[in-house]
């Protein structure tokens, strides 16, 4: 089902408008997402894992909603789309998170843990809402959003 959804998907995203003038900035987003998704999804299974995406993971990983390792080009449309665009633009939250994650996650599997953060786990560890001692970085970047929002 997963499939023929992202199928589905990148079939209206390959038949936009004939005047590429024309196009909206969502046909543009679809189309951007379609063309990540034919380089990067090599086992063409409609998810992008983090091994297919290599060294791309960190732009992608915000968009995993499930948290499954993997993400597909709803998930893409979703979260670069609308209000959760700032996740892939440069806003100051999201370059700070970056910087984070690039400093501290020495072992490149998208989280940050007690260990690998030191110092900086105090600033973060609120971004823990459900306890596993690991926060990825849509987590921080909520937490640290949400705490600029109320300050």
């Amino acid at each position: 089902m997963m499939m023929l959804s992202t199928l589905a998907f990148a079939a209206l995203t390959l038949a936009g408008p004939q005047d590429s003038q024309a196009q909206t900035a969502d046909e543009r987003l679809r189309q951007k997402i379609a063309g990540l998704m034919q380089k990067l999804d090599t086992d063409k299974n409609g998810v992008i894992s983090r091994a297919e995406a290599g060294k791309m993971w960190p732009k992608l990983e915000p968009a995993d909603e499930n948290g499954d390792g993997g993400v597909t080009a709803k998930e893409l449309y979703e979260a670069w789309s609308g209000d959760n665009k700032a996740l892939t633009t440069n806003d100051p939250i999201s370059e700070r998170v970056d910087a984070v994650f690039t400093r501290c996650d020495k072992n490149e599997d998208g989280y940050l843990t007690k260990d690998e953060a030191g110092r900086l786990w105090a600033r973060i560890v609120g971004a823990d809402t459900d306890g596993d001692g690991k926060v990825n970085k849509k987590e921080v970047y909520t937490y640290w959003k949400e705490k600029v929002g109320a300050s």
